[in-house]
């Protein structure tokens, strides 16, 4: 991985720019200077030229690092907001539907319940009926003698 801080130190201790190109009489070579002098001398033209720019091309690139840094963070924050309300979403969602199945198991113990009451209810209505109807009938019975 690319250090950024150390290279960004590297620029902050080379010698302040921008560099220029200046021809030697020797059409194959050239001097890069800064603002305190020659930097460097009897360089290559396409070395000399990569040297001098490098000045200048390394800091802006730093900085448009920097730049895109700071929005892939931007970008993160909002997929992790969005993936968290999603996931939030499907949270709430699946608690929901856990309450409603919990709620649906309760009614349904419920009604079981009311059920097996109703049944008892029946139960002691038909035999308190029958009872009466006895009764009822041993009293016409009796007043039937009389």
């Amino acid at each position: 991985m690319i250090n950024t801080a150390e290279i960004q130190a590297r620029c902050d201790a080379a010698t302040p720019g921008p560099w220029e190109l200046f021809d030697e009489k020797n059409p194959k070579s050239k001097t890069v200077c800064g603002n305190n002098g020659a930097i460097a001398v009897g360089i290559l033209p396409k070395d000399a030229d990569f040297i001098a720019y490098a000045r200048t091309d390394i800091p802006a690139l730093l900085a448009l690092n920097a730049e895109k840094d700071a929005e892939i963070e931007r970008l993160k924050m909002i997929v992790l907001r969005d993936s968290e309300s999603d996931y939030t979403q499907r949270g709430i969602e699946i608690l929901e539907r856990v309450m409603l199945e919990n709620e649906i198991d309760r009614v349904t113990r419920e009604l079981a319940q009311m059920t097996a009451d109703c049944d008892r209810w029946k139960q002691r209505a038909e035999a308190r009926a029958k009872a009466l109807e006895s009764e009822l009938k041993n009293e016409r019975m009796n007043h039937a003698f009389d």
